[in-house]
């Protein structure tokens, strides 16, 4: 590696450059459930059943409705370039390309709307991710929240964070520019 970690409190702080230097040398694989956030190695949460079918489910809706038009990214790394960051949110409606992003992941200037499901990682997403996503600009997210059964819209995004966040639950419709209207029911699978 080019730059020693530096170690700050109890913890190293890895840049990306060092993250993709360790999966280079296999030190981390591609099976490894990790992604880097705020220049920590962070480790994903196993996902469970009700998690991996609500990922499935808003898939397939959003295939639907948006047909061959854009891209849909189920949990691959995206890069902020900000804080040594690179997530691996749970949903990511992308620009089309034709390469399909293969010489680097998207960024934020091609991502349309980011969803990430959350049942035991609900505070992590919360707290920790939103405003990773809003300080990177990210310009739409929805946190589909399984254990209290409601979707947190979030937009405006600045370096303080979202400005605007919004609440739907059983029964709401949502509008969104890019998907038109869509039931909460349809997202949460109720």
């Amino acid at each position: 590696m080019t730059k020693k970690a530096v170690q700050q409190e109890d913890y190293f702080h890895w840049t990306l450059e060092q993250y993709h230097q360790l999966a280079e040398a296999n030190i981390l694989r591609e099976e490894d459930r990790i992604e880097l956030l705020n220049g920590q190695i962070v480790n994903i949460s196993p996902i469970g059943k009700l998690h991996a079918a609500a990922v499935r489910r808003i898939d397939k809706l959003l295939e639907k409705i948006l047909g061959d038009e854009f891209l849909i990214s189920t949990q691959n790394p995206i890069s902020l370039a900000i804080n040594d960051t690179e997530p691996q949110p749970d949903l990511v409606v992308l620009k089309p390309r034709t390469d399909f992003y293969a010489t680097q992941h998207p960024g934020p200037e091609d991502i349309l709307l980011l969803i990430e499901v959350a049942d035991s990682t609900l505070e992590k997403d919360r707290s920790m991710k939103m405003p990773l996503y809003a300080q990177a600009g990210i310009v739409a997210c929805w946190l589909v929240n399984l254990s209290e059964q409601k979707v947190e819209i979030y937009t405006e995004p600045s370096a303080k964070g979202y400005a605007n966040i919004r609440i739907y639950r059983e029964g709401d419709s949502i509008e969104s520019d890019l998907l038109g209207m869509v039931k909460v029911d349809r997202v949460l699978g109720i």
